[in-house]
């Protein structure tokens, strides 16, 4: 029988790591790329839409066993919660491919997932919790809080995974992990169906890694991370974990315990600032890692071993139980935590030259930028143009709308001494172009200022021309075709909203130093 597993495995993999290349060539071909910005790790555009390779090979491997089983070939076999589950598969992927393309807000994303965790529940639901007060250890669950809880664990897995997927192979890694220890624990609990589908997702996001890991040909974006999430969290309530009612939940938490504590410790640092649990940052388990000095890689690898010591904590707990279980932790978590202490110190070294590498001694003093935006979009400049400034560079902003001179004033643009240019910008432009002789010019947006801009200066100049954009945007028009062909650079910095001007204007001065004065400073 072990080797119907081999086999199912094998012909994910392959189909994933043939269907990468297809769904790549398909995000280019839409447009469908993440950019830049504060709180990636990357440093140019890369396709995004990698989920639609896992989801391909994920769902044809499932179709063909169940297409062999028809004719009585092999053990797998196929239910109706296992339909139930791929309709759910199937509202996931539809709304992350939406996401990719479109960048969804959250409040459209909700229904479709909720709706997704409905179907699961139909199939499969958590009925029992760990209880120790009772005599048989756990307690059974009303339908209605049963119902309540498998909704709120598969929404809260989809959304886990794609919080902590910020580094090349890190949500892929983790999600194949996690799909080795789960397909362990079933085949431990006699729970076929739950082993052919862990090791099926397995085969799937191994066969799309090799383009994901550093540096990442595509990522797996809103089609994928979401995806991985929600599959895990229907296999960890499939009926793995019904033999080990005394444990119950307590296992599934385990097995994912990197993007759960991840997940937690993110709302709850938001809501204790005042922020919505939804807004965006980077400080997340992968970005704390990469700030104390250790490479995308050793993130990574820091990451996957804390998955498997929780992975091999939930299989012991499944098999011997919760006191050797916690004993083997102990140990692992020891180790792991030498290794930690052992490597931030040997990386201190790397982690000074790190720093010098990234912001030098050498100023940016004396060169030129020019910053073109509407009042609309002016949060995008006002921090890196105050940044500029405070770096001694000769600066211009030019602000174009009714509502300018009231923008510019809340911004703080005047107080800083910056000239700024409104109102008849099209004869402003050139002007500028032959008074103050920009280096570089940075156009915010896709309207028609953005659009003027780099058609005036992409014809008749060969001044830098970089362009602040949404971190992921479907081109559609145009003139927004225009500004992306005709750009020298395309960068995503940060909203306000994101973070503090201070941070903002430290991140563009490093990649004006890095990426665009390179040879001059």
């Amino acid at each position: 029988m072990y080797h119907q597993y081999l086999i199912a495995f094998a012909v994910a993999f392959l189909l994933a790591f043939a269907l990468v290349p297809i769904a790549r060539k398909a995000a280019c071909s839409l447009g469908v790329i993440d950019v830049p910005r504060y709180r990636g790790m990357h440093r140019k555009p890369v396709p995004l839409m990698g989920g639609l390779a896992v989801f391909g090979a994920f769902v044809i491997t499932l179709l063909g066993l169940s297409a062999l089983s028809v004719f009585g070939i092999g053990d797998f076999q196929p239910s109706a919660k296992l339909w139930q589950f791929l309709a759910g598969c199937v509202i996931i992927e539809a709304i992350g491919i939406s996401d990719d393309l479109y960048d969804l807000s959250y409040k459209i994303r909700m229904p479709f997932q909720l709706l997704a965790a409905v179907f699961v529940a139909m199939g499969s639901r958590i009925e029992y919790i760990t209880n120790p007060f009772t005599e048989q250890g756990f307690s059974i669950l009303p339908p209605w809080l049963s119902w309540t809880i498998t909704i709120f664990w598969v929404v809260g897995m989809t959304n886990a995974m794609n919080l902590i997927d910020g580094l090349d192979g890190l949500s892929g890694g983790i999600s194949a992990i996690t799909a080795v220890c789960m397909f362990t624990i079933a085949l431990m609990n006699g729970d076929t169906l739950g082993a052919f589908v862990a090791v099926v997702l397995a085969g799937s996001v191994l066969g799309f890694l090799p383009y994901n890991l550093f540096p990442a040909r595509i990522f797996i974006g809103d089609s994928g991370a979401p995806l991985l999430g929600f599959i895990l969290a229907a296999v960890s309530i499939s009926g793995s974990y019904k033999m080990t009612a005394t444990i119950s939940i307590t296992v599934p938490i385990f097995v994912m315990a990197v993007p759960l504590f991840d997940t937690a410790s993110s709302i709850i640092r938001r809501v204790a600032r005042g922020q919505s649990p939804m807004q965006a940052d980077r400080q997340h388990l992968h970005h704390k890692l990469v700030d104390l000095g250790f490479s995308q890689k050793e993130a990574v690898l820091i990451l996957y071993a804390l998955c498997m010591a929780f992975g091999v904590l939930a299989i012991i707990m499944t098999g011997v139980g919760p006191v050797a279980a916690v004993g083997v932790f102990l140990v692992l978590a020891a180790a792991l935590s030498i290794f930690l202490i052992y490597s931030y110190r040997a990386n201190a070294k790397k982690r000074v030259e790190a720093v010098v590498e990234e912001d030098p001694e050498e100023t940016l003093e004396g060169h030129r930028a020019l910053f073109v935006t509407s009042y609309k979009l002016i949060d995008n400049i006002a921090a890196q143009a105050k940044a500029c400034v405070s770096e001694g560079m000769k600066v211009k902003v030019c602000v174009v709308g009714r509502m300018a001179q009231q923008d510019i004033d809340e911004k703080g643009l005047t107080e800083i001494g910056v000239p700024v240019l409104k109102d008849i910008w099209q004869e402003t432009i050139p002007q500028i172009a032959a008074e103050f002789a920009p280096e570089i010019v940075v156009v915010s947006g896709e309207d028609y200022v953005a659009y003027g801009t780099v058609k005036y200066f992409s014809e008749n100049t060969e001044v830098i021309l970089a362009h602040l954009m949404r971190p992921r945007s479907k081109i559609r028009t145009y003139e927004e075709n225009y500004i992306i062909d005709q750009s020298t650079d395309t960068i995503r910095t940060a909203d306000l909203g994101e973070t503090d001007e201070a941070e903002i204007g430290r991140h563009f001065l490093i990649y004006l130093k890095n990426n665009i004065f390179t040879q001059s400073v």
